[in-house]
């Protein structure tokens, strides 16, 4: 990939995108064992190890929509999340890896994001939208940046693949997508949903445990 200005290396402290947080706890057991396990598969070469983990969360985790208080290791063990869950959990694995992982966000229309239909699907989808009254049209969406090859790669396991071959036939976001730790790994969002997206010349969030920790809302229930 070309070095555009949205590639480059930020000037950072590697160190403040591997510390252990309350919920981004790298250094549990529980995750520490997991990482182990895939540097060990991948011979400790560190694009197919992020790849592997990138897997590993995004379909050992089933997508759960909400907001769930949970640590990465409780994610990774109770095996649902949030698209902000399972984020969460990525960068821990990450990091418990030694590689420097942080946060990106978005913010989309919740009510209609997920109904992006394909052609000859639009009766499927209106009739599946009439059931998200509860979601925001400002929804928090968050994502992983990972610092590989000396520059930071978007990534997003949100959506498994079962719930992509439940649904990838109706809309275009179910579509699965697959991280090769080299290329940007992006849902395919329709660009008349996204509200604001992330620039990546901003300098990746470090963590989201503020956000984690919040008592959710019922008329904003985050994706």
């Amino acid at each position: 990939m070309p070095d555009s200005p949205a590639h480059r290396p930020h000037f950072f402290e590697p160190s403040q995108y591997l510390q252990n947080t309350r919920l981004c706890d790298a250094e549990s057991a529980e995750v520490q064992q997991i990482a182990s396990r895939i540097l060990l598969k991948c011979g400790f070469q560190l694009e197919r190890a992020a790849a592997l983990a990138f897997h590993t969360v995004q379909n050992g985790v089933q997508y759960r929509v909400g907001l769930h208080q949970m640590t990465a290791s409780q994610t990774l063990n109770e095996g649902f999340g949030s698209c902000s869950n399972k984020a969460n959990a990525l960068v821990a694995l990450l990091r418990a890896m030694r590689i420097p992982a942080g946060f990106g966000v978005m913010r989309v229309n919740g009510t209609s994001y997920l109904f992006w239909p394909k052609p000859g699907m639009q009766l499927y989808n209106f009739t599946i939208k009439a059931a998200t009254n509860i979601f925001s049209r400002n929804t928090v969406h968050f994502f992983v940046l990972v610092y590989l090859g000396g520059r930071w790669i978007r990534c997003d396991p949100s959506d498994d693949y079962l719930l992509c071959r439940g649904g990838q036939h109706l809309t275009h976001t179910l579509e699965p997508v697959t991280f090769n730790g080299k290329q940007d790994c992006i849902i395919r969002f329709n660009p008349a949903d996204v509200v604001q997206d992330w620039n990546m010349s901003d300098t990746p969030l470090r963590t989201i445990d503020d956000f984690l920790s919040r008592t959710p809302k019922a008329s904003n229930i985050n994706l």
